[in-house]
């Protein structure tokens, strides 16, 4: 590796990881920036673990902060603030490493790099570590396919467990990853060079995708209200709330349908700035993959990878599901693109541009929190 890959390798995650880092840290001092908490909001899901309640939905981010706990004696909040940096830190990494495969010009790293969708996005959504643990999962299966030869059984096994990982720590993951690994095969031509390997990878993710959803649905359900949480939560952190019940025993997805949000708020929550940028982005990354692949193939992968929008059809964070959209259709390309295959910069420095209004939110009615919070104490 030359000085200059080297040099690279090290500046980008840094320069992520610090400012989504910063972002998070506003949000975890709240009361210093006389914000409101929405920090508290996500403990309960870091007392979620499986040694104290068993095989449950969503409890890897839980169990990693416990056993953390448990050999430091940390407090539930800072542990937390320190759990969620390190995936952060380690999504950061893994992201850049895909990334530089492809070397992108300047423009389009700074584009990545302030990006609302990515990096902004998640110090936003902190401490939310379940979320950086199935994208991490993601990069590593995309990692995988390039670094492994195609259909052994080494490939095949990491792919199996990086996609039951990701089910485990979020089960709503299968809406984004299944795209992003079916536009990543079908954009680097694997079922055309290799069929036989390509549709065994296939297969494999989606018997070990299947196989985690039912043993969940079976048996990872939750007792509403359970005594034994909100005992353990009253006495980690006064302030936090038992917010599981909610999301582990209702029908979540006829709760929202009774919501009726849909009849004010389109997907893209009638903002026409995050659909500006959604478009944009979109348009963006179509004309890059055009540039190493046919229209068709350009086509059917975008197509493939925005459906993951869809989700927005039984869930209510809609600013949040744009977001990881953008952030897939981000991933894929940087999988797909081979080097010295990039378009003029003109297009990913006006992307760079929408930085200024901070990160898209998590909700599904305001989507670009931060700045109204931030504008609000300035004025």
């Amino acid at each position: 590796m030359n000085s200059r890959k080297l040099l690279s390798s090290i500046v980008w995650p840094a320069s992520s990881f610090f400012l989504a880092a910063l972002i998070t840290s506003i949000l975890y001092c709240y009361t210093q920036f006389g914000i409101k908490n929405i920090w508290d909001w996500h403990l309960a899901w870091h007392s979620l673990n499986y040694f104290d309640f068993g095989f449950t939905k969503r409890a890897v981010s839980g169990t990693v902060t416990m056993l953390m706990r448990r050999g430091t004696g940390m407090d539930l909040r800072t542990a937390s603030l320190v759990i969620y940096l390190f995936f952060l830190a380690i999504f950061c990494s893994l992201f850049w490493r895909l990334a530089n495969k492809s070397n992108p010009p300047l423009a389009t790293r700074i584009a990545l790099t302030v990006s609302l969708a990515i990096f902004l996005h998640l110090s936003f959504d902190a401490p939310r570590t379940s979320e950086l643990v199935w994208l991490c999962a993601s990069i590593l299966i995309l990692i995988t396919l390039q670094s492994y030869k195609w259909g052994k059984i080494l490939s095949l096994t990491t792919i199996a467990i990086l996609a039951s990982v990701s089910l485990l720590a979020y089960e709503g993951s299968i809406f984004f990853q299944l795209p992003l690994l079916a536009a990543t095969i079908i954009g680097r031509g694997e079922f055309a060079k290799q069929p036989v390997k390509a549709c065994k990878t296939m297969s494999v993710y989606l018997i070990s995708s299947s196989a985690t959803l039912i043993l969940l649905h079976i048996f990872g359900g939750y007792e509403a209200g359970s005594l034994a949480l909100k005992e353990q939560l009253a006495a980690l952190s006064p302030t936090a709330s038992e917010t599981l019940s909610e999301v582990l025993t209702n029908n979540l997805v006829q709760t929202n349908f009774d919501r009726k949000l849909g009849s004010s708020y389109n997907w893209l929550i009638n903002s026409p700035i995050l659909i500006g940028y959604f478009i944009g982005f979109i348009l963006t990354v179509f004309k890059e993959l055009k540039r190493a692949l046919s229209f068709y193939r350009s086509t059917i992968i975008i197509s493939s990878l925005i459906a993951s929008i869809s989700i927005c059809a039984i869930g209510l964070d809609y600013s949040r599901y744009t977001a990881l959209t953008i952030t897939m259709v981000t991933l894929a390309m940087l999988a797909i693109k081979e080097e010295n295959s990039w378009q003029p910069k003109t297009t990913w420095l006006f992307l760079a541009a929408f930085g200024c209004i901070g990160p898209i939110g998590v909700g599904a009615i305001n989507p670009f929190p931060l700045i109204k919070i931030l504008l609000g104490k300035i004025i």
